[in-house]
């Protein structure tokens, strides 16, 4: 493994410490007709630990971030953009030839499937990361299983094998020293196989070895424009990347290179998707690729992401003067019609394959415990599980079916409260002060006061069917 690596993995742990995930008699899972309620939404996911069973040659046995975008796809990009960006950078391996779009309008959004999922992981050079078509290979490698049916590693092979045959990693160019003995001459057909052995199980087919504690957060049609376009951008970035302020110790130094770098202080699987719940005001940024002085204390980490995005969408007030101070979530709504603040904000644990010959399910999940105890609200429990037993943020099918109603109900009490202190604000000489000075704040409180009131309406539409 390459040395920078593995000195940069234990100085994470030095600053973390590890919590125990608990076993739970209950299925954390999403409505059966979520999708059809929120054909767009954004699934960040913090997972268990990597153990296999077998004498794997590379990989380090920590947890991952996830990032499923439901309601985009991956698409070419037409040969003259190519053409154009192989004349502009000279180097064809730092060309991915790919992106993200989402689906047409039109189409019917009511499958899971219709998403993909984002990966971040050592050793890529054309990507920032891997891009995975579908939930079924995002998670479950796209193989259908017998429940009772214990998962092998011969099974694991046959997965890789017709992973391969759909060419689904094709463009991915991975580093010399991702491989376990360095540079290696392999056929394009043994480095086929290799990335997609390589990825699993922390890339795709992530249940075959991971739980993942998942939050979802559905957004509108605009939005997920949005969060396409940033996405794309990351990509883009790296081609046109050479020479800007990169990394360093005390100051910037500059980039050498139009390729990607991944490293567990500067750039992690949990920086980009993080990054992207930032992207459109769920979130406050992470830093990346600062000086180590300013990005050392900001470093990602994925159960922490979990956490601080929940606190910002399930747990913040909706204070009005707030989203409007911030410059993003003021465009969100002005512009896009969004906020992150919504029902069907739900968590979720999408459970690890048992029976599993091929790994173990390490229960350890790395955490930082000052931000754990100090910095985020946690609904009365420090541990992810402890979160999920909160039934006003998951849903729990094996509760005499009526699995929505405390969420719900805790929702439209804080829209209530919202549209109370909206009231109230109104009624102050400081309101309509603040109004005749500065017209897009009344606008953008009366477009607030709206979107707060059709979510209200929505919600006891549900409570009164007692359906979500």
């Amino acid at each position: 493994m390459n040395l920078s690596r593995v000195l940069t993995v234990n100085l994470v742990f030095f600053t973390a410490v590890l919590v125990l995930l608990q076993s739970s008699a209950f299925s954390y899972s999403l409505p059966s007709n979520y999708d059809e309620i929120y054909p767009y939404y954004l699934k960040f996911c913090s997972t268990s630990r990597w153990s296999p069973k077998y004498d794997a040659p590379w990989g380090v046995k920590t947890g991952h971030a996830l990032l499923y975008i439901k309601g985009a796809r991956i698409v070419s990009i037409p040969q003259s953009e190519l053409d154009d960006m192989y004349n502009h950078i000279g180097n064809k391996e730092v060309i991915y030839p790919k992106r993200l779009e989402a689906y047409p309008e039109k189409e019917d959004m009511s499958s899971v499937e219709k998403g993909v999922g984002l990966s971040v992981d050592y050793g890529l050079v054309n990507v920032n990361f891997f891009l995975v078509p579908s939930y079924s290979y995002y998670f479950k490698g796209a193989f259908n299983l017998d429940p009772k049916c214990s998962f092998t590693k011969d099974k694991q092979d046959e997965m890789i094998r017709n992973l391969v045959q759909e060419g689904l990693f094709d463009d991915i160019v991975l580093d010399d020293n991702a491989h376990p003995e360095g540079k290696k001459d392999l056929s394009k057909e043994e480095e086929k196989l290799f990335v997609a052995d390589y990825a699993f199980g922390t890339d795709w087919a992530i249940s075959m070895s991971r739980a993942s504690y998942c939050l979802n957060l559905p957004i509108n049609r605009k939005t997920l424009e949005k969060v396409v376009s940033y996405v794309n951008h990351l990509n883009e970035n790296l081609q046109g990347g050479r020479g800007a302020p990169y990394r360093g110790i005390f100051v910037h130094r500059t980039k050498g290179d139009e390729r990607y770098h991944w490293n567990a202080i500067y750039d992690n699987c949990a920086t980009t998707a993080h990054n992207v719940f930032a992207a459109i005001g769920a979130v406050p940024p992470t830093p990346a690729n600062e000086p180590l002085i300013r990005q050392l204390p900001y470093f990602a980490l994925p159960a922490n992401s979990f956490l601080r995005i929940h606190n910002e969408v399930n747990l913040q007030d909706f204070d009005v003067d707030a989203f409007y101070n911030d410059p993003i979530l003021r465009d969100a709504l002005l512009q896009d019609d969004w906020l992150p603040v919504s029902h069907g904000t739900f968590l979720e644990r999408i459970d690890f394959y048992s029976p599993n010959e091929a790994y173990n399910y390490n229960r350890e999940m790395v955490m930082r415990p000052h931000l754990v105890l100090k910095r985020y609200k946690h609904a009365g429990s420090d541990t992810l599980d402890g979160i999920l037993e909160d039934e006003r943020f998951s849903y729990q099918e094996e509760i005499n079916g009526s699995y929505s109603l405390p969420h719900l109900r805790y929702y439209e009490e804080r829209y209530q409260q919202a549209l109370e202190d909206i009231k109230e604000k109104k009624q102050s000489v400081f309101f309509n002060r603040k109004v005749s000075d500065n017209s897009e704040y009344g606008i953008f409180v009366e477009k607030f006061e709206r979107l707060i009131t059709e979510k209200l309406q929505e919600v006891r539409r549900m409570l009164n069917v007692q359906k979500f």
